[in-house]
């Protein structure tokens, strides 16, 4: 057996050899009124061990997706609160083992994901179904009586928006969050996902493509019909560019709005705190992002929260023209990750705005030096990351179901 984590989830390319191919399994389904996979189903649910790639995950696995509409229906009305919590561990193993699968269609073609590098389409990657599927019997296992049932449920919706936000799932992670909401209406962490989520489509290089998407999503709901492209430029459309900046700006309007209700709800959230700053600062209320950050910037806060603190009041101060409280932030920045490059270069514009050209050259000289990649830089990735992270999220909700 293959253990799912977040290091030997890349194992679980094994799967693709396990799988057997969905005519394998009875068609007699197809012909008659009883179908063998409910007790099949049963079966793999009790006997699948969690977190683990193991017979009964890649035999339902290999099932066509619309299998398990028909078996959900039939088993779901009759099962306990355990039955449940195991079953939605099934499914969770699933689509954390899939992710992991070569680009080919997942079973009966089920969806794709458009991959945006800088608000470009670069290309397609296949979803698991089995997330839509997990979704289903939490829905059922929220109603069985009791504290765990929910506690489970909300545990298991907090940790799976953090690994899709981890993996810049965006489209995935929207509609996991919205079922999430729609059962926890007042949970902090969820607020705090949720206007993440809007934080990262307000980013300038995803505003037009999330913009499109949506458009297209309604259009195709009206039954008006499609374009041709939602990547790209269209005879048909007018310039989008025209109205990126007013989309950005709304994306960024709710994304504060639900950095507020986290924190009306939980007010020692001070990730939700950052975030709010953040979102003020871009939203060009940089006297009022100061307010909102400083209790966190002076908190005893984890590395990367730290690190996020001090530059959004670097970067405030700085738009203020406060540079020497703008300075001693980026420092701070500076030593919470070794010298990331927009720490150093923020202490580099500060060092030119106070008439020391030289040191400003020296700064930015020796961090592009450095050889080391922007992508190790956590401003880079600063909407795709948590604390607690989503490791810490996913092994806490496995704990409660064990």
């Amino acid at each position: 057996m293959v253990t799912i984590g977040r290091v030997a989830l890349v194992a679980a390319l094994t799967l693709g050899a396990a799988l057997p191919a969905a005519g394998q399994i009875d068609s007699t389904t197809r012909r008659g009124v009883k179908d063998p996979r409910v007790a099949a189903w049963q079966a793999a649910v009790r006997t699948h061990v969690q977190a683990k790639i193991d017979e009964p995950l890649t035999t339902v696995a290999a099932w066509p997706t619309d299998a398990f509409d028909r078996v959900l229906k039939v088993v779901l009305p009759d099962e306990d609160a355990a039955f449940l919590a195991r079953a939605l561990v099934l499914h969770t193993d699933i689509a954390l083992a899939q992710r992991t699968l070569p680009e080919t269609p997942p079973p009966s073609g089920g969806p794709v994901a458009v991959v945006v590098i800088d608000g470009q389409r670069t290309r397609t990657v296949t979803r698991s179904p089995h997330w839509a599927v997990a979704r289903r019997i939490a829905a059922e296992l929220v109603k069985q009586s009791g504290p765990d049932p929910a506690a489970i449920v909300a545990a298991w919706y907090r940790a799976s928006c953090a690994l899709m936000q981890e993996w810049g799932d965006l489209d995935t992670l929207e509609a996991q969050l919205e079922a999430g909401v729609a059962l926890f209406g007042r949970d902090p962490v969820l607020a705090l996902q949720r206007g993440t989520l809007h934080q990262a489509f307000g980013d300038a290089r995803l505003a037009d493509y999330a913009r499109e998407r949506r458009a297209l999503t309604a259009m195709r709901r009206n039954g008006i019909g499609t374009v041709a492209s939602i990547g790209g430029r269209n005879a048909s459309r007018p310039d989008a560019s025209a109205s990126g900046l007013s989309a950005s700006r709304a994306e960024l309007n709710v994304a504060e709005r639900e950095f507020r209700r986290a924190l009306a709800l939980d007010p020692t959230l001070h990730e939700a705190r950052i975030r709010l700053a953040h979102v003020l600062s871009q939203l060009g209320n940089d006297r009022q992002a100061v307010e909102v950050v400083q209790p966190a910037a002076e908190a005893d806060l984890p590395p990367f929260s730290a690190f996020y603190a001090a530059m959004i009041l670097g970067r405030s101060q700085e738009h203020l023209g406060r540079f020497a409280e703008a300075g001693a932030a980026y420092d701070r920045a500076a030593a919470h990750t070794g010298g990331a490059q927009s720490a150093e270069i923020g202490r580099s514009r500060v060092a030119l705005a106070q008439g020391r050209p030289a040191e400003a050259l020296t700064i930015v000289t020796a961090v592009t030096a450095q050889g080391v990649s922007p992508r190790d830089d956590p401003w880079t990735v600063y909407f795709r990351f948590h604390d607690p992270d989503a490791e810490t999220l996913m092994l806490a909700w496995r704990e409660r179901v064990k």
